[in-house]
């Protein structure tokens, strides 16, 4: 597939994610954020993605409202870290990144780690982000294959709370390399896979 500035895949909820994106992971420095970020827009990237574990979400909240850039045309990622699982700690995490980045509502939003104990709570909580709008699509980061089919068998809680709309992203693969590459699971759900520029 030829990928351009108005090259978009459909998510599960109807929802469109532009296949590439610009992540600031390790980008401490919030100036050279900014900077990363007004660039990365400028070249026509539309996809931004951050975290609250990466600490930049004010960074690229101030580069996406400078840049002049229709909000409607911009789609911003940010994650839970797994400190802040739970039904009322994610949420309060969620309002939390939404201030920092100066957003209404996040195109988004991603539990980043799979841990067990609280991982079920703060799905349910971004399951409520999605029913209340804050939230346009939701999903899991940083899961094996297997981990991912485990968490959305048919017989999970989680089918109850509503089925990721969004992408899982799954730990990379041998040989990921490129910013950003996604292929749909067997599941129907949107998996991707993440790399640095020239990663291999």
């Amino acid at each position: 597939m030829a990928l351009d500035r108005m090259t978009r895949i459909t998510l599960n909820d109807g929802h469109t994610i532009p296949p590439l994106g610009l992540g600031v992971f390790q980008i401490e420095d919030a100036t050279v954020c900014e900077r990363a970020v007004a660039a990365a827009l400028d070249c026509g990237y539309r996809h931004i993605d951050t975290a609250a574990i990466y600490g930049n979400e004010e960074a690229v909240g101030r580069a996406i409202s400078r840049s002049g850039i229709p909000r409607e045309e911009l789609f911003v990622t940010t994650k839970c870290w797994v400190d802040d699982f739970g039904r009322e700690a994610t949420r309060k995490a969620f309002d939390a990144s939404r201030k920092k980045l100066g957003l209404d509502v996040i195109d988004l939003y991603l539990l980043h780690w799979p841990v067990d104990e609280t991982m079920m709570g703060a799905w349910e909580t971004l399951a409520d982000l999605r029913a209340e709008g804050a939230v346009r699509s939701i999903g899991v980061s940083n899961f094996t294959v297997r981990r991912f089919e485990e968490f959305f068998l048919p017989s999970h809680g989680c089918r109850a709370g509503g089925e990721p709309g969004g992408a899982a992203s799954v730990q990379q693969p041998a040989g990921c390399a490129g910013v950003l590459s996604r292929e749909r699971h067997r599941s129907g759900k949107l998996l991707a896979a993440g790399a640095g520029e020239g990663a291999g």
